[in-house]
């Protein structure tokens, strides 16, 4: 099956504001949430969580955003870092917002504001800024989530994207300035993944891959996350299973795999889950396991004839069980993943300093000595050495949790804005502004 473009939808991008953000100094209070964050076997959560909108006052102004500068950002330098960004902020007479390295130390402090969000349900699936004001996200969360939205204001509002309207949208990311990639799940179809030119409007919506029971098979019928690398080749995995679908380029056709490990090549088979997925460079870094395994680290493989197969990396050699649901880096040597321990309920921090194929290079973060209630961590992302993590307070009732490193993940601080909601997706700009998400919630400082 060829990269087909299957259907292609002219769809017309309409202004139509989901959220009017206005900005206050407190977040709504957190709950539980029915955790269908993977689709794999994470009974690390189970009970509903009931945190929708904020009901918290507005305590004043407080916009205590660093003035007096020009901060003009620039358009970038095509960061290949995998963080997502290509955004290196430069111009004006200093960038970085006080309080952060470098910083004005005679502007005010900056705060958390608290704004809406378009999700429903109790989660928000994908979270993805081209610079610091342009970005999107995705709603996938059971059939109340649905719909890619767009922020143009750092993402104090958002206004719904055309022609996602009954898509459940998982992951979305660019490898080219102009395409974005999108995977989930049309509710009325057997789509999975999309391309949107962003070029020029009207965007135009491209299906890349769809479901299919019978041969050709293509077993995935909601896909999780999508990636290309810089030579095109790409990459969408199951919300719910196993299989990949991988091409090696734009003219090649489209294979699914259930084993896609390094031993497959030579008929050692064995299943594991991607949870999160990046490129760098020419290859595929990725993330996963099951609530039954060591949390795993998946490298590419060197073998010359390999081409979607990862070598598996267990991070832990003790009896644990886990789950890694977030991956970033800032170059090769230098990683962060996150996720839990399903033993204790509590999160997961691990960092390489060196090549990650040698898990001596791995450290793991001492939580307990940072945050005693920290739980499962669902999300992070780098910004040359400032590192941004969110997630959930254990038990749930305490709401969510942030956490930020200016060290490469070797120090870490709890910076969870006030009566956060459990978190899902963060975004860490160069010179400090974060964006956290959850549903009906939009935090940034």
């Amino acid at each position: 099956m060829k990269w087909r473009w299957l259907a292609v939808v002219t769809a017309v991008f309409l202004a139509f504001p989901v959220v009017a953000g206005h900005g206050f100094l407190a977040g709504c209070s957190g709950g539980g949430d029915d955790d269908a964050a993977t689709g794999d076997d994470d009974a690390t959560t189970g009970d509903d969580d009931a945190t929708t909108g904020d009901d918290d006052a507005t305590t004043g102004d407080d916009d205590a955003t660093a003035t007096g500068d020009d901060d003009a950002t620039a358009t970038g330098d095509d960061d290949a870092t995998a963080t997502g960004d290509d955004d290196a902020t430069t111009g004006g007479d200093d960038d970085t917002p006080a309080g952060t390295p470098g910083g004005d130390d005679d502007l005010p402090p900056r705060t958390w504001r608290t704004y809406g969000g378009p999700c429903t349900g109790s989660r928000t699936d994908r979270l993805w800024f081209d610079d610091m004001m342009n970005g999107f996200l995705g709603c996938g969360e059971n059939s109340d989530g649905t719909g890619l939205f767009q922020t143009t204001d750092g993402g104090e509002s958002w206004t719904s994207v055309s022609g996602f309207e009954r898509i459940r949208v998982s992951h979305m990311s660019r490898s080219h300035p102009d395409i974005l990639l999108v995977a989930g799940k049309n509710v009325d179809n057997s789509d999975i993944a999309w391309a949107v030119d962003t070029s020029a409007q009207p965007w135009t919506i491209t299906t890349l891959l769809e479901y299919s029971g019978s041969d050709p098979f293509m077993r995935i019928s909601h896909g999780d996350n999508i990636v290309s690398t810089s030579t095109g080749a790409t990459i969408v995995d199951s919300l719910s299973g196993n299989y990949i679908a991988y091409q090696g380029g734009p003219d090649e056709d489209w294979v699914e795999a259930y084993y896609w490990n390094e031993g497959s090549l030579d008929g050692d088979n064995k299943a594991y889950q991607l949870l999160d997925i990046i490129p760098i460079g020419e290859h595929f870094y990725g993330v996963g396991s099951t609530i039954s395994e060591p949390p795993t680290v998946f490298l590419p493989s060197s073998d010359p004839r390999a081409t979607y197969q990862f070598v598996p990396v267990p991070l832990t050699s003790d009896s644990r069980n886990g789950e890694l649901y977030g991956i970033a880096a800032a170059n090769l040597e230098h990683m962060v993943v996150v996720g839990s321990n399903q033993d204790t309920h509590g999160g997961v921090i691990f960092s390489s300093n060196g090549d990650p194929a040698d898990v001596g290079n791995w450290q793991e973060v001492d939580l307990d000595s940072i945050v005693e209630d920290h739980g499962v961590l669902r999300d992070v992302h780098v910004a040359g050495p400032d590192v941004l993590v969110v997630g959930e307070r254990y038990p749930q009732q305490h709401g969510g949790l942030a956490l930020l490193s200016h060290d490469g993940g070797v120090t870490w601080e709890d910076v969870t804005p006030p009566e956060a909601p459990l978190l899902w997706n963060c975004w860490l700009h160069p010179g400090g502004r974060m964006v956290v998400t959850s549903s009906a919630y939009t935090a940034i400082f």
